[in-house]
């Protein structure tokens, strides 16, 4: 096991001989090591196995078909992973380069990007992006076990003005059962493509736990009263070790998606009216949700950076697709 994970946290031969003497210390290290590096809000879960991040498989994209529901209208981006190259952020993702640890003015904890405990800002305006409309409510609803530190959902109410994050059994109240889907796939969950009134839909529910976590939030009466949906195959660009493979996304990833797949079934039933000379023809997804992503993009890319600017640097090799991390040598940050 410390083998494994000192391979992982690149620890000197010195601090090897320590951890027979002081094992402590070593699993201190570490998570400190991965708090700075994953804490501003990238998943920390040893298995991105949230029920949000789990799609059904479909068939894979025939050749020659054209560009799938995650690619920006008009990008010429392949299906999946998402290329952190394509996606279109209001603030150029360097911005956070440079970025300090600052005070949260609510529990006065310094945050390296943003405090994942009260989810406000630390930053001043202009660092990274804020008030972010989606089309859908959504409503996080997160499992007391997971760790704040880790989740990736954590960014959403950050960033966006029409979010929020429940820590169960506290859930949203009000919601129109007619009205809310829930992100959980089952044999019974529709695609986004089917679902009758898309329309009418007004909000969103993701849960953010493991597989076995979210069974008994699944049994709840009220989040039982929902529509589950699932969503199409993607492949994760998530970072972290996992024993699933790349179909299982983060939580954020899923969140992204939905809202991708959201407006482009929405464009493509307007174009459908308006050949029968009903409504107002839909722009299909353009990137205007990109933000989603932003801060879970920019720990890929310092991940990517640190291992592309240091050739000696090894990682797990414990992942069934050998190319895990993958080095983009010649991409360009958004």
């Amino acid at each position: 096991f410390f083998r494994s994970q000192i391979a992982d946290f690149h620890v000197s031969p010195t601090q090897i001989l320590f951890v027979w003497v002081h094992p402590f210390w070593i699993s201190c290290e570490m998570k400190r090591r991965l708090s700075d590096a994953e804490g501003s809000g990238g998943n920390g879960k040893t298995e991105s196995d949230s029920p949000a991040d789990h799609q059904v498989p479909n068939s894979a994209l025939p050749v020659g078909s054209s560009p799938p529901s995650n690619a920006p209208a008009g990008s010429s981006c392949t299906p999946a992973p998402v290329d952190v190259s394509c996606l279109r952020f209001s603030i150029p993702l360097s911005s956070l380069d440079k970025a300090d640890r600052m005070e949260c003015a609510l529990c006065h904890r310094k945050r390296k990007y943003y405090c994942y405990d009260c989810l406000q800002p630390v930053h001043p305006r202009g660092v990274h992006p804020t008030g972010l409309r989606l089309p859908l409510a959504l409503h996080i609803v997160k499992h007391a076990g997971e760790r704040s530190s880790k989740s990736t959902a954590t960014a959403a109410p950050v960033l966006c003005d029409n979010a929020r994050l429940y820590t169960y059994p506290d859930l949203p109240t009000g919601l129109d059962p007619a009205r809310t889907c829930i992100l959980y796939p089952s044999p019974e969950a529709h695609t986004v493509s089917d679902i009758p009134e898309l329309e009418s839909i007004q909000n969103l529910v993701v849960v953010e736990a493991t597989w076995q976590q979210s069974k008994a939030i699944a049994r709840d009466s009220v989040i039982g009263s929902y529509t589950r949906v699932r969503l199409a195959d993607y492949k994760s660009i998530f970072w972290r070790y996992q024993n699933k493979d790349e179909s299982y996304l983060a939580t954020i990833e899923a969140i992204y998606f939905f809202y991708v797949e959201y407006e482009n079934t929405l464009a493509a039933r307007a174009k459908a009216s308006a050949h029968a000379s009903v409504g107002p023809v839909r722009e299909p997804y353009h990137g205007q949700y990109d933000d989603l992503l932003f801060f879970y993009c920019h720990t890929y890319n310092v991940i990517q950076d640190a291992y592309l600017s240091d050739p000696h640097k090894k990682f797990t090799s414990k992942h069934s697709n050998p190319q895990y991390i993958k080095y983009h040598s010649s991409r360009e940050k958004a």
